[in-house]
């Protein structure tokens, strides 16, 4: 096996623990299993991982983006880098 594709079963292994070790406590309901919770809060946390602009915490009953704008600060960033290689290579030849 190649090591790129050692490097990648890793990680990928690795996010997926995370995400079960983190939905670990919708598991218990108080003394009982509560499989079904478990199954919605791994749910909860792939989804969340998925589209990020939507994870919040709420703070004395009021409700924030964890990443407010993020991607207008990306798509700018983005046009800032496209643009400087773009000059990079533009003055290399």
């Amino acid at each position: 096996m190649s090591i790129y594709y050692r490097i990648i079963l890793k990680f990928l292994l690795t996010v997926m623990g995370i995400v079960l070790a983190a939905a670990l406590p919708a598991l218990f309901d108080g003394l009982k299993l509560n499989v079904y919770g478990y199954i919605d809060a791994v749910e909860s946390i792939v989804s969340s991982m998925v589209h990020p602009s939507t994870i919040t915490y709420d703070v004395f009953e009021k409700t924030y983006s964890v990443f407010p704008g993020i991607w207008q600060r990306w798509e700018y960033s983005m046009i800032l880098l496209v643009v400087a290689s773009l000059h990079f290579f533009s003055l290399w030849r």
